[in-house]
């Protein structure tokens, strides 16, 4: 089972989690889930924040969980995968995608896991990192609390 790291709390309360709903800003991330990253990843959120020199005081505080093993977890690999989510209408251009949390979670999904650090990070209109621009880094957003699962002893 892999180990996820969410920073800026010290630990998981179902009761804070905002329920996934679509924006109209910054369309290719939704309002509300839990963002985090596997602990091993190449890549992850502390990595990104370090680099960018953004957030850092919420890197002092941390929790880490797994997922349950039945958690409906979309895994993106390459914009192919990107192309196979539910999306909204309101591109305005091929390249442009915004995905329908809303209605992956009516669909039953639990998670989108981005795996960007194992794909060819280019900078092509095709690109993963290109056309879900704002994710950053190797990242999962958790779209239902029920299936993250505190550790307290790593």
């Amino acid at each position: 089972m892999e180990l996820y790291i969410h920073y800026g709390s010290t630990n998981f309360d179902p009761s804070y989690f905002a329920q996934v709903t679509n924006r109209d800003t910054l369309r290719v991330k939704p309002d509300g889930g839990l963002w985090a990253s596997r602990v091993d990843v190449k890549y992850g959120w502390r990595d990104w924040c370090e680099n960018a020199e953004f957030g850092l005081e919420s890197l002092k505080t941390h929790f880490c969980f797994l997922i349950t093993p039945a958690a409906k977890v979309f895994h993106l690999y390459t914009s192919k995968d990107l192309d196979r989510l539910p999306h909204r209408n309101d591109c305005h251009d091929q390249w442009e995608f915004y995905p329908d949390f809303e209605q992956m979670v009516t669909d039953g999904w639990d998670a989108i896991e981005l795996h960007l650090s194992d794909t060819d990070i280019s900078w092509g209109n095709d690109s993963l990192h290109f056309r879900l621009y704002g994710w950053d880094c190797d990242s999962i957003l958790i779209m239902n609390p029920k299936i993250v699962s505190p550790v307290t002893h790593i």
